[in-house]
């Protein structure tokens, strides 16, 4: 049990889910100076794309030191573009004071992963930056994390009740670390975060039910903010984006810029999902994408001692049948994330009939594909997996920009790369948080398409002629 400690903090206006705010209510900062998200989502949000560049500091002195410093006394100086601050340095009696730059302002902070910084440090700023906005006064804080650091480590040794902990192999492979996105929750609530938005996590039922352990767990020091009426909380809620609406959108949408045969209700497209543990999420895909006769399955794969997949089999198969397995059909596999690539780069080959030693097949995926694209959310394309995605078997590569870090390392897979991007779905989903509307009810494939939330990019050296920017 949390020791319940005195709550010194601002009185907060505004709790996230009582209302959309107006655009200068909202304040969108980046963790670092560079990357292009948080300028599309503080457009979205009505707010400059200039704001996330100069109203926050990226101090770093010389021995490694950071501080955030927000420049909202700069208005106290003349300078109009921070003009709107200047009430909150007056006093009821006019004195001039000081801490409360942010006050009556909820905060994005828009977070990407960057090469030139560790994952930990990134963390630090993070951290740092919430911290920060909750001692100047803000009103609310969220983090836009388009990837949240340990989100597959949501589960323990300790966690005998969980489905992949079942087996000796299981527990071994974990035993020695710690349940560290169980830590990530404590310090985004204690530095203040009041909620985290986060685009297809790699297992979303977990992650949620171990964010309202930590909730359950400080819920003495939440109730004592609450009848502070301290803009401090100590309560996260975590929202988690359904990417499933614009992978089927991908597919029905932008299907025929992929070459996939979409004819007959979608009879010649199968979906694969390489991993069961988003197992549902392919389910979702399926639907959305309303073709009725379209195939799907989950690859199975059973790993010998020595940790290599001794076979491959199907799960929760629709469409497939032994007589005609996957020949002349356009394999569309997704996942959230692509590490290695080791896994995807087996069943890619297996799928496309190539030799793999020792592997028995499914006869349901015997004979040749048309076509194969790959999507994911997020990848860095680090190391091997290079050279699994570069796999003459891949006909097309979709990645989001989960991980932007991938952009600047395609290299000769820009050929075949297009660049799925989510940023005005992430913008759209803080509009949700802020009138307490879960995001997933809203963004639906109509919604998305009217409202022209999605994009895709075909980067320079791609083989199309039709280079450029895509709006679905």
């Amino acid at each position: 049990m949390v020791q319940v400690m005195p709550v010194k903090h601002h009185h907060a206006s505004y709790q996230l889910g009582e209302r959309e705010l107006r655009p200068d209510e909202r304040i969108v900062v980046s963790t670092r100076i560079g990357p292009s998200e948080p300028l599309r989502i503080a457009d979205h949000l009505g707010v400059s794309p200039n704001q996330p560049a100069i109203i926050l500091e990226h101090i770093l002195h010389e021995d490694g030191l950071y501080i955030p410093t927000f420049a909202t006394k700069r208005g106290l100086d003349g300078d109009q573009l921070f003009a709107r601050y200047v009430s909150n340095y007056v006093g009821p009696d006019g004195e001039r004071i000081w801490g409360q730059g942010l006050k009556g302002r909820t905060v994005y902070v828009v977070h990407v992963q960057d090469d030139n910084l560790t994952a930990a440090d990134l963390n630090t700023r993070v951290l740092d930056i919430a911290g920060t906005c909750k001692y100047l006064g803000a009103d609310a804080v969220v983090l836009l994390a388009y990837t949240l650091d340990h989100d597959a480590q949501e589960r323990g040794v300790h966690d005998t009740t969980h489905p992949r902990m079942q087996t000796d192999a299981a527990r071994a492979r974990y035993d020695g670390q710690g349940k560290l996105l169980e830590d990530r929750f404590r310090q985004y609530l204690t530095a203040g975060y009041d909620a985290i938005i986060v685009p297809q996590i790699h297992a979303e039922e977990e992650a949620l039910q171990t964010c309202a352990d930590v909730n359950e767990e400080f819920a003495p020091m939440h109730q004592r903010a609450l009848d502070a009426g301290s803009n401090h909380r100590y309560h996260l809620k975590l929202i988690c984006v359904d990417l499933a609406p614009v992978v089927s959108m991908l597919i029905t949408d932008y299907g025929t810029e992929l070459g996939i045969d979409l004819s007959d209700g979608g009879r010649n497209v199968v979906l694969i999902n390489p991993d069961a543990g988003i197992t549902g999420f392919g389910h979702r895909v399926r639907t959305y994408t309303e073709l009725p006769n379209i195939a799907s399955a989950v690859m199975k794969k059973t790993r010998a001692a020595d940790g290599k997949i001794e076979h491959l089999t199907l799960e929760d198969s629709i469409g497939l049948s032994p007589e005609r397995g996957i020949e002349g059909m356009h394999v569309f596999m997704f996942d959230d994330r692509i590490r290695t690539g080791a896994t995807m780069g087996r069943n890619i080959e297996a799928l496309c009939g190539g030799t793999v030693e020792g592997l028995e097949r499914d006869p349901r995926i015997k004979g040749k594909p048309a076509s194969v694209t790959v999507y994911t959310t997020r990848t860095n394309l680090a190391g091997y997996s290079r050279d699994v995605l570069g796999t003459p078997f891949i006909d097309h590569l979709l990645i989001a920009n989960g991980d932007p870090r991938a952009f600047s390392r395609l290299g000769s897979l820009a050929w075949k790369t297009q660049m799925p991007y989510i940023n005005f779905l992430m913008a759209e989903a803080a509009k949700c948080a802020e009138r307490g509307v879960d995001p997933n009810s809203i963004l639906t494939p109509s919604f998305i398409r009217s409202s022209h939330l999605l994009r895709v990019e075909r980067p320079h050296g791609h083989r199309s002629t039709s280079k450029g920017s895509h709006i679905i």
